[in-house]
């Protein structure tokens, strides 16, 4: 190749290099999101853990079992729990007023015996006190009369209190005992682990005869009629997120599908270790089969115009101008943006053209 040949081959290049792309703007919608992530649950989804630490003796459910609430799940084995009850209904049944009311019978019979002395010893009385005003016997025959009297009368009034009194204490010992028995049967029911919700079991961790405790969960449990989104929003986007803004959803169990939710609650929490918040949603229409746990990818959509005039994000100049075609850089306003696009409210029109960065 020639000289002449070699200057027209670069010529060419480097009038092709400095070729800059250009763009006009273009009425289209726009719209605003926040990007987050997250997971599918199932309402009332929870972790079951055991309350207390011991053996699994007995697991009472399986995996795809249907439960309401209430329904004991797991059986922790704990042999001073049992013998506690045992003891607790033995003292129960030893101490019940039925089981002591031989006592407060016989106790009645006293009174009733000391109310009949007391009756006799008062009608003698009287009888002496009269046939001595008659002259007959002497002052001391009525005061023996009178110190019976008064016996009789202190050995009744001391059988009532004595009945009142063992009465009491036998009611107080039945009210502790089945005090002690109650608390009895609530110790034990922390040795047996029951469901929070009704729904589905979804999976048991644990294996008859493990060693638990009150740090690992037994079993994942949920409600699969509805299903919520729990997302992670980043601290920054946070602020901008309103309950009942609607939310476009992708799956990757539903390819090339996309639906649609809604804000329904935002945790007014940030973790400090990821700098997230907690979103949860509610979906419009649920896709027809779903599992906890599922993937989901979300854009939370703060914003949208149906007819806006934007140009592409790589054609504002770091002083937040636009260069037209000519050469010229004129100042414009904007609006709305994503993550490729921009709003122009003022400085240019349709008919305008205009250089995009590289």
């Amino acid at each position: 190749m020639n000289k002449i040949a070699i200057v027209l081959v670069v010529t060419v290049l480097v009038a092709c290099s400095k070729k800059q792309e250009h763009i006009k703007p273009i009425q289209q919608p726009i719209t605003v999101s926040v990007y987050a992530s997250g997971v599918v649950k199932a309402s009332q989804q929870y972790q079951a853990y055991a309350g207390v630490t011991g053996i699994l003796k007995s697991i009472l459910i399986q995996e795809g079992e249907q439960v309401k609430v209430g329904t004991p799940l797991f059986v922790i084995q704990h042999q001073s729990s049992s013998l506690n009850k045992e003891n607790a209904l033995l003292n129960k049944s030893f101490n019940e007023l039925k089981s002591n009311q031989l006592k407060l019978d016989e106790l009645k019979l006293a009174i009733e015996t000391s109310r009949l002395k007391y009756q006799l010893d008062s009608s003698l009385y009287a009888k002496q006190l009269l046939l001595f005003k008659q002259n007959v016997g002497s002052q001391l025959d009525v005061e023996q009369k009178a110190l019976a009297l008064k016996s009789s009368d202190a050995t009744y009034k001391s059988a009532l209190i004595k009945y009142d009194e063992t009465n009491r204490q036998l009611s107080f010992l039945a009210k502790q005992a089945q005090n002690n028995y109650l608390l009895s049967q609530t110790i034990e029911g922390d040795f047996i682990v029951k469901s929070e919700v009704e729904g589905t079991v979804f999976t048991v961790f644990k294996e008859q005869g493990e060693m638990i405790n009150q740090q690992a969960p037994l079993a994942i449990i949920g409600n699969t009629k509805t299903y919520t989104i729990e997302l992670l929003v980043d601290e920054y986007d946070m602020v901008k997120i309103k309950p009942g803004m609607k939310i476009i959803i992708a799956l990757d169990s539903y390819k090339n599908q996309v639906f649609e939710a809604v804000v329904s609650r935002i945790d007014p929490y940030l973790n400090e270790r990821t700098k997230t918040c907690k979103v949860e949603a509610n979906f419009v229409k649920q896709p027809p089969l779903l599992y906890p746990n599922l993937t989901v990818e979300a854009n939370i959509i703060l914003s949208t115009k149906p007819q806006a005039l934007t140009i592409p994000l790589r054609a504002i100049l770091p002083n937040g101008k636009v260069k037209l075609l000519s050469g010229e850089e004129v100042e414009v306003k904007t609006g709305l943006r994503d993550y490729e696009k921009v709003e122009i409210l003022s400085g240019l029109s349709a008919s305008d053209e205009i250089i995009l960065q590289p």
